[in-house]
């Protein structure tokens, strides 16, 4: 049963990288986004 026991730290990562990813794209947005105002 080691996949299993793979299987459910794997799903429990999955929430969690979706979260920075977004952070990091609004962080990016927001400083390109005076670049594409000016």
């Amino acid at each position: 049963m080691p996949a299993s026991s793979i299987d459910e730290p794997g799903e429990m990562e999955k929430p969690i990288f979706p979260a920075p990813w977004i952070l990091l794209n609004v962080i990016v947005g927001f400083e390109v986004l005076p670049f594409i105002m000016e």
